[in-house]
């Protein structure tokens, strides 16, 4: 089923593609705050490292101008690191690495600011699919077996396949390329692992895009 859903949402893209005006790729930089807690236990905010890579369209919302577009991308992005977690279980470190196809739909507003230059504002919902990775916990004290998911977005795993939330961001565009920064606000919870009642995804990006549209005045 998921990876029905994922061919569907591939399938989507190219015939968007197809018929698209203006196309281009983007990639960059990955931070995620990973905000966890158990019930009475407030947990902590661990970062994850990661990168995003992908191509993406964008569509002119009115003829002949592009201060207003709509922007869709479908993005390979990975999510990794090693953090304590000796809040939840003493003497416990956990490892995390998740690969995800991160699906953002934007509303583009560009006012141009120089000759070739243009400041840009972007917000849109954003759906994340996850695919593979695996998620481990490590005891400092060899007393317990290590909890490994090699299978983190199956059924009895660990984390959600789906989560889902809503980005803002901006940034310059020079020319054909676009030089970008955002923030995801988390509107779903992650976990499915019973010791962690919440595990909200806030991801920061830093991108550069590339795109083969026509410059306009």
């Amino acid at each position: 089923m998921k990876y029905l859903k994922i061919l569907a949402l591939s399938t989507l893209f190219i015939t968007i593609s197809a018929s698209a005006q203006h196309l281009g790729i983007v990639g960059g930089y990955t931070l995620t705050g990973l905000e966890q807690s158990h019930y009475s236990n407030s947990g902590d905010f661990s970062p994850l490292y990661g990168y995003h890579v992908g191509p993406k369209v964008e569509l002119d919302m009115e003829p002949n101008s592009d201060m207003f577009t709509i922007n869709l991308a479908t993005l390979f992005e990975m999510r990794a690191n090693r953090y304590d977690i000796s809040w939840l279980k003493p003497g416990t470190s956990a490892e995390t690495f998740i690969y995800y196809l991160y699906v953002p739909m934007d509303f583009n507003y560009r006012q141009t600011i120089g000759k070739n230059m243009k400041w840009l504002v972007y917000g849109g919902p954003r759906l994340n699919i996850g695919l593979f990775g695996f998620t481990n916990k490590h005891y400092y004290l060899a007393t317990k077996a290590q909890e490994k998911y090699t299978k983190p977005f199956g059924n009895d795993a660990s984390l959600n396949p789906l989560d889902y939330s809503l980005g803002i961001g901006t940034g310059l565009e020079l020319g054909h390329f676009q030089f970008t920064v955002g923030y995801d606000l988390p509107l779903s919870n992650s976990s499915k692992d019973p010791d962690l009642s919440q595990v909200r995804q806030h991801n920061f990006r830093a991108s550069i895009a590339y795109s083969f549209r026509k410059l306009k005045n």
